[in-house]
């Protein structure tokens, strides 16, 4: 039983949020969702920063406290837990890429919901995303026809393992 003023849940270890007003809540739902840094969901992963956002969920940089490792956590937003569609495109995702094992595929860990987080843990990656590292090339300086045949060859290998 938790008392007034717990923070988390003796239970299940989840974040308790307090109760607010109704109009808080409007602001609240119009406010993006986002974890916080020493926050633990699933009572197993502490969230250490937020690595990116998208329009549907974003990517934590967590420490697994099972595997005792660093790990992504994948998340979806709560708003579209409420999509079926979403949702089964969420985990097939995961459930397809958990069978993979290749150098050019992030490997699957573990995938799963605590509260009102959807997600999916992953092994992480140090490092930039292939969008980062080409927004943040210099325009007047592109990509040499090598360093492109490069990149296409690793993704090429992995969809080929993929598919």
């Amino acid at each position: 039983m938790n008392t007034s003023g717990n923070s988390i849940c003796s239970r299940c270890g989840n974040v308790l949020q307090p109760s607010v007003a109704p109009n808080q809540q409007a602001m609240a739902q119009r406010q993006p969702f986002v974890l916080k840094p020493g926050e633990v969901v699933a009572n197993r992963y502490r969230v250490l920063d937020l690595v990116g956002r998208g329009g549907m969920g974003a990517i934590y940089r967590v420490h697994d406290n099972v595997l005792n490792e660093q790990v992504a956590l994948k998340t979806l937003l709560p708003q579209f837990a409420q999509d079926k569609t979403v949702v089964e495109r969420f985990y097939n995702e995961a459930r397809i890429a958990r069978q993979l094992s290749h150098p050019n595929i992030v490997r699957v860990h573990d995938i799963g919901i605590a509260g009102q987080v959807m997600y999916i843990s992953m092994e992480f990656l140090q490092g930039k995303s292939l969008r980062s590292f080409l927004e943040d090339r210099n325009t007047f300086q592109p990509l040499s026809i090598r360093q492109k045949l490069l990149i296409i060859d690793q993704i090429c290998a992995a969809l080929e393992y993929a598919h």
